[in-house]
């Protein structure tokens, strides 16, 4: 996913990257702290590649996993 992040393709990018986050979750499960580190990554790619709803939406998700991890502090 990064390399096609690098070259600029969008859509290969944001396929491999969400097909990686599939992958983590039947492992760990869609809550785990890994899983929102590949989510805040493809929220990354979002913002690059100016996709700001779905970044919103995403960042929404995120934020709730790693707080209910390690707290809100």
């Amino acid at each position: 996913a990064i390399l096609y992040w690098e070259l600029g393709d969008s859509q290969k990018a944001i396929a491999c990257l969400k097909k990686s986050i599939v992958t983590f979750e039947s492992i760990y499960g869609d809550r785990h702290p890994i899983v929102a580190t590949l989510q805040r990554n493809l929220l990354n790619m979002y913002l690059d590649f100016d996709q700001i709803t779905a970044a919103q939406a995403l960042m929404m998700k995120v934020l709730d996993i790693v707080e209910s991890h390690y707290g809100k502090d």
